[in-house]
C-alpha cells in the first residue's frame, strides 16, 4: 500500500505530466525538493494509467456491446415475419412468433396477424359479388383469439368460420349472424 507521501508525489507527477512537463524535468524538481530517488524513479516508471477514466470508458464500451447484443436478439422478435403460405403462418403462430399474412378466402381478403399468442383476423376487402348488406356487415370487421403455445387452431387460417369459439370481436359476431341466417 502506498504511503501518503507516495500518493502526494504520484498526484504531483500526474499534474505535471498533464501540463506537459517531461519526466526528466519532473525528476530534477522532485530530487531538488528532497524526495528519494528510488521513490521518484518507482513512480515515474509505473504505468501512467488513469483507472477511473479507463474504467468509465470500459463500462461505456461494455454497455454499447450489451445493447447491440440485446438488439440482435430481441429486435427481430419485434418485427413480424411475413408469410405467404398457410403452413408458414401456422408454424410461426404455434410458436407465438409475431407473424403477418394476407389471406384470400372466398374472394374476400383478410389480414391475419399473431403477436404473443393472440391471433387477429381483419377483413381488408369483401368479395365484390357479396350483397351490400353482407359487405356492410363484414367491411373492416375484426376478431381476436387467444391460445396457448403449440395450441393454435389451423382452421383460423384455412377457413372463414371454424375455430372461432375462443374469439371475440365484430367479425366473430358478423360470422355468427351469417351462419344463423344460412
Amino acid at each position: 500500500m502506498a504511503s501518503d507521501m507516495e500518493k502526494t508525489v504520484k498526484s504531483w507527477i500526474k499534474e505535471a505530466r498533464k501540463h506537459g512537463f517531461s519526466d526528466e524535468r519532473i525528476r530534477r524538481e522532485m530530487l531538488g525538493k528532497g524526495y528519494s530517488s528510488s521513490m521518484v524513479e518507482k513512480i515515474l516508471e509505473s504505468p501512467n494509467i488513469d483507472f477511473k477514466k479507463y474504467g468509465l470508458i470500459s463500462l461505456g464500451i461494455i454497455t454499447v456491446i450489451g445493447l447491440i447484443v440485446l438488439g440482435v436478439i430481441y429486435i427481430p422478435s419485434l418485427i413480424p415475419q411475413k408469410c405467404i403460405t398457410d403452413q408458414c403462418f401456422i408454424s410461426a403462430a404455434n410458436q407465438c412468433k409475431s407473424v403477418e399474412m394476407d389471406k384470400n378466402l372466398g374472394g374476400s381478403v383478410y389480414s391475419l396477424s399473431e403477436r404473443n399468442c393472440i391471433f387477429t383476423k381483419t377483413v381488408k376487402t369483401v368479395n365484390e359479388t357479396e350483397t351490400p348488406e353482407i359487405t356492410a356487415l363484414l367491411k373492416d370487421a375484426s376478431m381476436t383469439c387467444s391460445y396457448d403455445r403449440n395450441g393454435f387452431n389451423d382452421n383460423l387460417v384455412t377457413t372463414l368460420s371454424l375455430g372461432i369459439d375462443n374469439c371475440s370481436g365484430d367479425l366473430k359476431d358478423a360470422l355468427e349472424q351469417l351462419l344463423l341466417a344460412a
